[in-house]
């Protein structure tokens, strides 16, 4: 991943019922875009601390970084003066530099194959690079996730998808196989660790076409097995997330849900 990227930040007010114990909405306070050398992670634990500074708790912060820029959510549970974010993300935007969008997976129809760990330690994302690596498999980072969650208690956790490139896992060396599963099965059930080989512009157009986001918008997040062994896809936008359900028999979408990212906590 390139170290400027684009981030498209959106800044919530989070409401709650008189009990403060349901959410009823979130109101859209402000959209920033910038492009920075800052890390993403870097950014994400300073949101944390400032808001922690004004209001001492409550909030819930999403970023979704891909190849050129990240999505970032930030929910703030307490109050709706965020200028002191607002005055953080202007301070690290670096300009008259130009950001080019592009995605990793712009490729003729052609099939990828998506390995996917929830719950993974920063440190150790090398660690799988070189394993990978060590299996005869070229592994790029196509997602780096991050949420982070307090109100009275901290959750904060990563998730990560790799594309493997010129992957058919038939084509493996017995010894190969064997040791990559070792290597998935090392994961914890938690974790989901996900193997899935699809085209990505089955997902991508369908979901250009129904929700009229352009195509360079949308980006996968999540590619799983469901019971019956067909694949939930989950894709992303700066205002929307969606699943699909992809039939593999029929080569066909036959589940479509679209939400509004002012909906997450809801």
């Amino acid at each position: 991943m390139d170290n400027v990227k684009k981030l498209y930040i959106d800044l919530y007010k989070t409401n709650f019922s008189e009990d403060g114990l349901t959410i009823t909405d979130n109101k859209h306070l402000s959209e920033i875009d910038i492009c920075t050398d800052v890390s993403v992670q870097e950014v994400v634990f300073k949101l944390r601390q400032l808001i922690f500074e004004k209001y001492n708790d409550g909030l819930s912060i999403k970023a979704e970084e891909f190849d050129s820029f990240c999505y970032l959510n930030v929910f703030v549970f307490f109050g709706e003066d965020v200028n002191t974010l607002i005055e953080y993300l202007e301070s690290i935007s670096l300009e008259r530099v130009t950001c080019i969008d592009q995605s990793s997976l712009d490729r003729d129809d052609e099939e990828v194959t998506f390995f996917s760990i929830d719950y993974v330690e920063p440190e150790n994302i090398k660690e799988y690079e070189l394993i990978m690596k060590a299996q005869g498999l070229d592994s790029e980072k196509y997602l780096l996730g991050q949420s982070a969650f307090e109100r009275g208690a901290e959750d904060y956790h990563q998730i990560i998808v790799f594309v493997l490139e010129g992957i058919a896992l038939g084509a493996l060396s017995e010894f190969g196989r064997r040791s990559f599963k070792k290597f998935v099965d090392q994961f914890g059930e938690y974790q989901r660790p996900s193997l899935i080989k699809l085209n990505p512009n089955v997902a991508i157009d369908y979901i250009a076409e129904r929700s009229s986001i352009n195509k360079q918008d949308l980006r996968i997040t999540r590619t799983s097995p469901t019971e019956n062994n067909n694949i939930e896809i989950k894709v992303t936008s700066r205002y929307k997330d969606f699943i699909l359900i992809y039939e593999k028999k029929s080569k066909s979408i036959t589940y479509y849900e679209e939400t509004s990212k002012s909906q997450t906590l809801l």
